[in-house]
């Protein structure tokens, strides 16, 4: 977070559940570096996909190939 500097970023940190879709609806992307990378045990990224959210991530052992197709894969701050 304070890499990111004067970026036109928020940190909401966890939300209840209620709160979740309204965050993700106000969001023009979903940036979700997972060090392990993106897969469909993610949560967080299944509601973003779920609330139409664009979303980078990073690319792993789990990420499938349908998964890598449905996301931009960035493997870094820099390229994300």
């Amino acid at each position: 977070m304070r890499r990111a500097g004067d970026a036109n970023l928020e940190f909401t940190g966890e939300l209840p559940p209620g709160e979740v879709a309204r965050e993700l609806g106000r969001g023009m992307v979903a940036y979700l570096p997972y060090n392990d990378g993106a897969s469909g045990r993610r949560s967080s990224l299944l509601a973003a996909m779920a609330n139409g959210v664009p979303v980078v991530s990073r690319s792993g052992a789990h990420t499938t190939a349908e998964l890598r197709a449905a996301i931009a894969v960035a493997q870094t701050p820099e390229a994300a």
